[in-house]
């Protein structure tokens, strides 16, 4: 298992812009804004929840007893660095999406829920201009791991996750990301960019264990109908890792300086087949276990954020 301390990202550049229709007009402290009315400001969208609101600046005015705005989110382009994956960043249909991203003291990144039929990922040192990845991923499912029935008879799906842990070390530099659309009708998008260096913390066991926690609800009535609401949901692990007994204080030390913060953890090893072990999310707890003179186990309850 591998974690990974993100760094605090800014778009260089992006292809897909903050747009009146999308994200709102620009907040003016001149302007009088209606009950619904939708506003932009620092990359942060906000609805107005009263009439005649004016000189009410929305990053200050969301919350409290009576407040003045409803905070939407993060704007189109900046969807990607929120702390959230299921929030995209979406080209328009048929377009690819590109953007530049600081690539500064890192060797790993990620990307999370991303739509596409590839991925092109290019390293530029900020110095001397010297490219230091260039290199293109699929994102379609492997055919050669299909049946002929699921080939011939069920859509081909496309991976959701994209992780590199084994980039050369960049001091600084800017990293460009394309994501490819498949066609007219599709759509490039990305929920969330990752990028940091990466600390190794020990090797997953069998028996690791993944699933979701589902926050949508279900309600019957007095004659026995049900029905669902819909909602988000969140990757959850329960993970067993082998530790060598002289890394046992340094993986303390790691785990403990990691506490309520969002991280990347990349749970599976390098067999395919794992990738559902790659979670965003926060450690919920840990626990050592001295099993041995020359052993190690750590166990992990690792919560993903929706």
């Amino acid at each position: 298992m591998n974690i990974i301390k993100p760094n605090t990202l800014s778009l260089v550049s992006c292809s897909v812009s903050e747009t009146d229709a999308i994200d709102g007009t620009v907040w003016s402290s001149s302007t009088t804004y209606s009950t619904g009315a939708l506003v932009r400001l620092n990359h942060v969208s906000y609805k107005s929840l009263q009439d005649n609101n004016a000189n009410k600046n929305p990053a200050s005015n969301y919350s409290g007893d009576n407040p003045y705005w409803q905070r939407i989110g993060a704007t189109m382009p900046y969807r990607m660095l929120d702390d959230y994956v299921e929030t995209v960043t979406e080209a328009p249909a048929g377009e690819n999406l590109v953007f530049k991203v600081p690539f500064k003291r890192a060797d790993s990144v990620a990307l999370l829920n991303i739509h596409g039929v590839s991925a092109h990922f290019k390293i530029t040192d900020a110095l001397d201009g010297t490219v230091t990845l260039d290199e293109e991923y699929s994102l379609q499912d492997d055919i050669e791991a299909l049946s002929l029935y699921d080939y011939y008879f069920l859509p081909i799906t496309s991976v959701d996750t994209y992780v590199n842990t084994n980039i050369p070390i960049t001091i600084d530099g800017i990293l460009e990301i394309t994501i490819r659309a498949g066609g007219v009708d599709s759509v490039a998008s990305v929920g969330h960019v990752v990028a940091g260096r990466k600390q190794e913390i020990g090797e997953t066991k069998y028996g690791a264990e993944m699933g979701i926690t589902d926050y949508s609800k279900k309600n019957t009535d007095e004659f026995g109908v049900t029905t669902f609401i819909k909602r988000s949901y969140s990757k959850n692990a329960s993970l067993s890792l082998f530790i060598p007994a002289y890394k046992a204080d340094k993986v303390a030390n790691i785990l403990s300086g990691v506490h309520s913060m969002p991280i990347l953890i990349v749970g599976g090893n390098v067999d395919i087949g794992h990738a559902a072990l790659t979670i965003f999310g926060w450690i919920e707890d840990w626990r050592q276990v001295y099993t041995g003179p020359n052993e190690n186990e750590v166990r992990v309850e690792i919560q993903g954020l929706i």
